[in-house]
């Protein structure tokens, strides 16, 4: 495993970079990826979703959303002391809620929670494959500059964390065609290329946690029980926008991984297991298509 302390004043910086404005919108989309690494384990994602307004006026918005992810870990290092049956495939259910509140012009609250189901199946027994994720935003937008602050806290173990992470970012419409964001959560920079071409380059923080639910038993440790596979990863790379219709997106991000931690927890979260995986790379392609709602965008 790479030191996390060595890594920590970079980690930090670019903590929760999925966290982005396309999390908040109202959309639907549709995308599939991989992660990719030579010694222990290629990781196989397809994701899938909606949020939708069931409400909204000048001053408030209610959005209800559903997201589904399957998650599959093809695991190439077999010079470990378990077998990997329980591990390579979950699934993950998550509805979701969310609120948005206009005080003026000038600053707005986001609220969204939901429950989480993250299992391999293995078992119906689930009652430690639930989480709960939550999100409180409030958002200061100076319509002058064409810029925007964000504070607030994301909790989502998705991440591979079980605890809040902060949220502090700076937005700004530069120009015409460059927009750029830093801070916490993301950081990227955009360009728009004629009518229907946007380039970016972004770092990102992302993750995984799920349950296996039936025991797994590790020879080295006298382990045997159930628990929790979670991957931790901090990438960068690039991405490119292809304008398709309305509102419409074909997107595609290729990078590389600079922090790469993938590991078992007990039912307590202590980790029984660490896999020492190298940084991979990455790639992503999906389709988005955003349902405008000015107190989210």
């Amino acid at each position: 495993m790479k030191s996390f302390m060595k890594f920590s004043p970079i980690f930090i910086t670019l903590l929760i970079g999925q966290f982005s404005s396309a999390q908040l919108s109202d959309n639907l989309y549709v995308n599939g990826g991989i992660l990719s690494s030579n010694s222990v384990t290629d990781v196989y994602q397809f994701n899938a979703g909606f949020s939708v307004p069931i409400f909204k006026n000048e001053k408030n918005s209610f959005s209800l959303g559903f997201d589904y992810k399957y998650t599959n870990y093809s695991f190439v290092d077999e010079d470990v002391p378990f077998s990997f049956d329980q591990l390579e495939q979950f699934y993950t259910y998550t509805p979701t809620l969310k609120y948005a509140h206009a005080f003026s012009n000038k600053w707005s609250l986001i609220i969204k929670g939901g429950g989480q189901l993250a299992t391999n199946y293995d078992t119906n027994d689930f009652k430690d494959s639930y989480y709960f994720n939550g999100t409180i935003l409030v958002r200061k937008t100076d319509s002058t500059t064409n810029s925007s602050w964000t504070f607030g806290a994301t909790y989502n173990p998705q991440y591979g964390f079980r605890t809040p992470i902060p949220v502090i970012a700076y937005t700004k419409q530069a120009t015409e065609r460059w927009s750029y964001q830093i801070g916490i959560p993301e950081m990227y920079t955009k360009y728009i290329v004629g009518k229907a071409h946007t380039f970016s380059a972004f770092a990102k923080l992302d993750g995984f946690m799920g349950t296996f639910n039936d025991n797994l038993e590790i020879r080295t440790e006298s382990y045997e029980d159930t628990g929790i596979l979670r991957q931790t990863y901090v990438l960068a790379g690039f991405g490119y926008d292809l304008n398709l219709w309305k509102n419409s997106k074909l997107q595609l991000k290729a990078g590389k991984t600079f922090y790469n931690d993938l590991s078992i927890l007990d039912p307590e979260n202590n980790e029984v297991y660490n896999f020492d995986i190298e940084d991979s790379f990455y790639i992503n392609l999906g389709i988005n298509w955003t349902i405008p709602n000015k107190l989210l965008d």
